[in-house]
């Protein structure tokens, strides 16, 4: 019997076969190791169909085979665009590619903070150099690790878009267990000895204030006023805010903007004073914000810095009527202008005459500068530069807004209040902007968006919003949404329209959208024919702890 003869593979007899494989085998690890991972849905992954969520398709059903395409198709619309850059902690278990962000299956609190850092940091976050944030340490501390899991948490399910039962009762569990952790640890006797502690601890009310203010609000907003103000109180207690703005990088330096931005809004929508002065606003220079890292005198900080002096003085008017000199506010008009104007120094108030009387006044020059409108005039597609000049000039264009409404109590319907909000529509709607700029124009978005009296403008505010709604999943914009949509037509006409303007004498604060918690002499701050400064006897703004 012949013996059994060996089976040869084919190709196997040529010379170089073994070193061919053996490169190729190389090649195509080395190409495996270049390609970065792509923080997608949820994962980590590598790869050309990375995020896709491509549904499996089975072989032996074809008759839901145009389902499953259309399913496809609508997976891959879905997926966020920007690709996720970087590496993640060797100290914490990486994801399994099993765990697709489109399964509601609750996730680990390793693979929530993993979550935390490429996802909900990223969307407070408008540079495209990523924010590090130090999980081990935020691991370490119970109360900070239980916030972040619980903000990881909820966003995680409005990414998902759906919320079942079981989903819901997780989310809210999470939240509950953040905030017992949290006040269990703020009533540690030995707390203020580190400083560590106290800042981890501010750290944790920031995410508290995300939690229950941007990520998951409710219709109500208390939880967000104490969390807000137990935040100021806790800067007040441990002297924080110096010791904090030392704080140029990771998780710290993004909460501490995050929070003074919060500030300012709502001292700019609620009439109140702001807690970080003016001045403070420099020291954001070379800091890791929400904003991107800003070279000291980039022209943002010193918006916000304006912005900041102007939610002052209408503070001031609003509680005490006392008028602000002309020449202050004609320096930040010109200012925000971007007009070389020469102030008259002498110190007078300003006369708050009839509307045709200073209308010639106000209009004659102008509303924006040559150099700031050329950059508005620039057709798609925009560079950085452009795009943040553009970016800025919303701002600009909100605080303009202000000043009109507040301190020259123009109304709605005046043109240089007019001329402001269709400038203020072409910057935000006007171009696509480079990175993520076109999606941090929230407070310029509802200023400029609450004045518009066209319908084109509307729909044009409204289409960004839902673009912006769509990226960041957060459901703060949903209100914003219902609110610039029309669902409070009454209450948006009862302090933007007709009679009702926004003036400093014992009528309703226009720029008032933030909920705020019932006080014994009034339900909300600006009520119609409020008296000046009865909220102010018991308005907690100023708590000490």
């Amino acid at each position: 019997m012949p013996p059994k003869r060996v089976r040869t593979v084919e190709g196997s007899c040529w010379p170089l076969s073994s070193l061919f494989s053996l490169h190729h085998r190389r090649s195509i690890l080395r190409l495996w190791q270049r390609l970065r991972l792509r923080w997608c849905n949820g994962v980590a992954a590598r790869g050309r169909f990375a995020g896709h969520n491509l549904p499996i398709l089975d072989v032996n059903d074809r008759k839901g085979e145009g389902e499953d395409k259309e399913r496809q198709e609508l997976a891959i619309g879905r997926r966020r665009g920007e690709d996720r850059k970087g590496s993640f902690s060797s100290a914490l278990p990486s994801l399994r590619p099993g765990n697709s962000l489109v399964s509601a299956s609750p996730m680990t609190a390793e693979e929530l903070m993993l979550y935390f850092e490429h996802e909900v940091v990223d969307g407070f976050n408008i540079s495209p150099d990523r924010i590090r944030v130090d999980l081990l340490s935020v691991y370490k501390d119970p109360a900070l690790r239980q916030s972040v899991t619980a903000v990881a948490n909820a966003h995680h399910f409005l990414y998902l878009q759906q919320s079942p039962r079981d989903a819901a009762l997780a989310k809210k569990k999470a939240r509950l267990e953040a905030i017992q952790v949290f006040r269990k640890q703020l009533l540690n006797p030995d707390l203020h000895r580190t400083c560590p502690s106290t800042f981890d601890l501010f750290v944790t009310n920031v995410l508290l204030c995300i939690l229950d203010g941007v990520i998951d609000p409710n219709d109500e907003g208390t939880d967000t006023y104490w969390h807000f103000h137990g935040g100021r109180a806790i800067l007040s207690q441990w002297k924080l805010q110096e010791q904090l703005f030392q704080q140029k990088k990771g998780l710290p330096a993004l909460m501490l903007s995050v929070f003074a931005t919060m500030d300012l809004t709502y001292a700019l929508l609620s009439g109140q004073d702001p807690y970080f002065h003016h001045s403070t606003w420099a020291s954001f220079a070379r800091s890791e914000g929400w904003w991107g890292t800003l070279p000291a005198g980039d022209p943002f900080l010193e918006l916000m810095a304006i912005l900041s002096r102007l939610a002052h003085l209408g503070h001031v008017i609003y509680g005490t009527g006392q008028l602000p000199s002309r020449s202050e506010v004609q320096a930040l008009l010109a200012t925000l202008r971007g007009h070389n104007i020469v102030v008259e120094q002498q110190e007078e108030e300003y006369n708050f005459s009839p509307i045709g009387e200073r209308h010639s006044a106000l209009s004659s020059s102008p509303l924006l500068s040559p150099s700031l409108m050329k950059a508005m005039e620039t057709a798609e597609p925009v560079d950085r530069d452009q795009s943040w000049a553009i970016f800025c000039n919303a701002y600009r264009l909100a605080g303009l807004v202000y000043i009109y409404r507040v301190l020259h109590g123009l109304d709605v319907i005046h043109p240089l209040v007019q001329q402001a909000t269709a400038l203020g529509v072409q910057a935000i709607c006007g171009v696509r902007l480079t990175g993520k700029l076109s999606h941090c124009l929230l407070f310029p978005m509802v200023v400029i968006g609450s004045h518009c009296r066209t319908a084109e403008q509307q729909m044009a505010i409204r289409a960004t919003l839902g673009s912006t709604a769509s990226f960041l999943h957060f459901g703060s914009l949903r209100i914003m949404q219902n609110f610039l949509q029309g669902s409070g037509n009454e209450e948006r006409q009862r302090w933007i329209g007709g009679n009702v303007s926004m003036t400093s004498r014992g009528k309703p604060f226009c720029f008032e959208v933030l909920p705020m918690p019932p006080t014994r002499n009034s339900s909300v701050i600006g009520p119609a024919g409020h008296k000046p400064g009865e909220a102010g006897e018991d308005n907690p703004i100023a708590l000490e702890p």
